[in-house]
């Protein structure tokens, strides 16, 4: 009898282990389900983070056909360069004489000289009724316009007329001042194709 029983309780522990063995493999295919969403969707929103919807499916803005592109373009590969670099620097030479040279006229500089001019004429003017010698009032004349030859200023001493020649050339630098000077060469490009010249309160 007892060995009778302890046979059925061996039969009946060994029924429950291969109930919960069958349950233990029921369960596991739910339980890898759970987590792998889990992956999926933690999965989304960080991708959904480092590249927004705004971003992702906006059109790639490129320029047009003659449009000048205000971002840099980035190509989405390395590609070789077949062209020396003095063809390159001939290229980039060309194009930047296509552009036009824009300078700005500043009226301040403009009626300074015109009042430097005026100056000049009368400190002259004053000296030629003072000073007879030429050498003498180029000399004085030196000390307030230091910048000008010591030969124009012996030829302005002995001009006479001060008043029309001053008229002359007065005319003469409108003319060209009108347009626009630079104070040096070095701001005016060697190569252009044309200049706009900005007047400030006026019309270019």
């Amino acid at each position: 009898m007892y060995e009778l029983l302890r046979n059925l309780k061996r039969a009946i522990r060994r029924r429950v282990r291969k109930y919960s063995a069958r349950r233990l493999e029921q369960d596991k295919p739910s339980y890898n389900r759970f987590w792998m969403g889990v992956v999926v969707i933690f999965a989304i929103l960080f991708s959904s983070f480092l590249f927004p919807l705004a971003q992702l499916f906006a059109p790639i803005s490129t320029p047009g056909v003659g449009e000048v592109s205000s971002e840099d373009i980035i190509a989405p590969f390395d590609f070789p360069v077949y062209k020396s670099q003095g063809e390159l620097d001939t290229e980039i030479r060309m194009a930047l004489a296509a552009l036009p040279a824009v300078l700005i006229y500043d009226q301040r500089m403009v009626d300074s000289l015109f009042g430097s001019v005026d100056r000049l004429f009368f400190l002259t003017d004053s000296l030629k009724s003072v000073v007879g010698n030429r050498s003498r009032i180029a000399d004085r004349l030196r000390l307030f316009f230091p910048q000008i030859k010591n030969e124009i200023l012996m030829k302005l001493a002995g001009w006479d007329s001060l008043s029309t020649r001053e008229t002359i050339i007065i005319a003469s630098l409108r003319d060209r001042y009108i347009v626009g000077i630079a104070r040096v060469d070095s701001l005016v490009p060697a190569n252009y194709h044309e200049v706009i010249v900005v007047r400030p309160n006026r019309e270019t």
